[in-house]
């Protein structure tokens, strides 16, 4: 990717998002007890938090193109509270594209901070977790257009995901799942409103604790 000559702000709220959301993981991790779903499961080793690496590719609309397919990481926790499997979510995800178009290189890059609600289900055939996620996100995007514009707006949206997931031990935990996002809309001075609205595919590497 072609660097912008405003890339340095862009990698300062990066920077941000990343320590945000490691000092959030680090806080609910060591705030909470070491609770199991041996209730819910019959498994006493299974654990009830899980911090998640989260590997994706976010399909945004074509207002976004020729940037609109972006690679996205991100950090992922969640922590169920009731036997039910009902509780909480919260995370980040960091994505980014590129492309040309008339002649010009065009840059786009995301920020998405969320939290919402989460439901880990029993589970089903072949020892498969489902489970679901919705919330509320705060969305920050750029665009960069060659070295004349680089702009970069925030809004709040909404999002849905949900997948299935299974233990490879009694710690790690992967999972394969789908992300909708919808809601907000990034109003650029010099150019286009964009929406945030997209379909991402994932993949979630986990440890329980």
């Amino acid at each position: 990717m072609q660097l912008a000559p405003h890339s340095s702000a862009r990698r300062s709220a990066a920077g941000r998002a990343i320590a945000a959301g490691a000092a959030c993981a680090v806080l609910l991790l060591t705030g909470c007890q070491g609770s199991r779903w041996e209730t819910r499961t019959g498994e006493p080793d299974v654990p009830q938090r899980v911090l998640n690496l989260d590997l994706g590719l976010r399909n945004l609309e074509e207002d976004w193109a020729p940037a609109d397919s972006q690679f996205t990481y991100g950090l992922h926790y969640a922590q169920t509270l009731t036997e039910g499997g009902h509780g909480f979510e919260v995370g980040f995800l960091l994505g980014s594209d590129s492309g040309t178009r008339s002649g010009f290189d065009i840059d786009s890059d995301l920020i998405e901070v969320y939290g919402g609600y989460h439901r880990a289900f029993h589970p089903i055939s072949g020892g498969l977790l489902p489970y679901i996620g919705a919330g509320v996100g705060w969305f920050d995007g750029q665009i960069t257009v060659g070295s004349v514009r680089d702009e970069s707006k925030s809004a709040f949206g909404l999002y849905l995901q949900g997948g299935l997931g299974t233990w490879l031990n009694d710690r790690v935990l992967l999972s394969f799942g789908g992300r909708f996002v919808t809601g907000a809309t990034l109003d650029f001075e010099r150019g286009s409103d964009l929406d945030v609205t997209g379909i991402m595919p994932y993949v979630q590497l986990g440890v329980g604790f």
